[in-house]
């Protein structure tokens, strides 16, 4: 995953490895023995990142609720990776095509904590060809200058479809699909 990075994402990269150790983020086993990943919250508790603790149960609520929300060509908005589940599964069979001319429409991981990024790269593998490191439809905006990410991204390609008031937005930590 990191050499993936390294490659197809360098800003990533740089801020993971210059990434100081958090107390705040950890691994969790959750329900048949997968991995989540469990951040403190301001009381000082651990909240794990799937909810209910049940990574494939989300997945499918979230697929579902995807292939009947499905907006034709429109970007999808990945409002924090949560513990990555939800990212993996997204494919072209779920997230489109929906295009006119066939084109699978972008998807946008917005996550100011970098380090849950770090450890998503712990639990998945995402670094083959097809997979969201290296796929020219996934854009990442991480770390707390997300939204300066995003705009720089929009400036440098005015093409570039972005999420709008009629695009999805779904947080991957809890189980809501938005429309702006």
């Amino acid at each position: 995953n990191m050499a993936a990075l390294q490659t197809h994402r360098p800003a990533v990269h740089q801020q993971l490895i210059t990434l100081p150790a958090s107390p705040d983020v950890k691994l969790v086993e959750v329900n048949e023995g997968l991995l989540s990943i469990a951040q403190r919250n301001a009381q000082g508790q651990p909240i794990v990142l799937s909810p209910g603790g049940d990574p494939r149960s989300v997945v499918a609520q979230v697929t579902q609720q995807l292939l009947k929300n499905r907006s034709a060509g429109r970007p999808l908005a990945l409002c924090g990776l949560g513990d990555g589940y939800v990212l993996g599964a997204l494919t072209p069979e779920i997230w489109g095509p929906g295009h006119a001319f066939g084109q699978t429409p972008p998807i946008f991981v917005l996550e100011p904590d970098p380090s849950i990024v770090l450890h998503n790269l712990m639990i998945h593998d995402w670094s083959d060809a097809a997979g969201p490191i290296a796929s020219s439809r996934c854009f990442w905006c991480v770390g707390s200058d997300w939204y300066e990410s995003l705009y720089r991204m929009v400036m440098d390609d005015t093409g570039l479809p972005l999420p709008d008031r009629k695009s999805t937005r779904l947080n991957s930590s809890h189980l809501v699909i938005s429309y702006a």
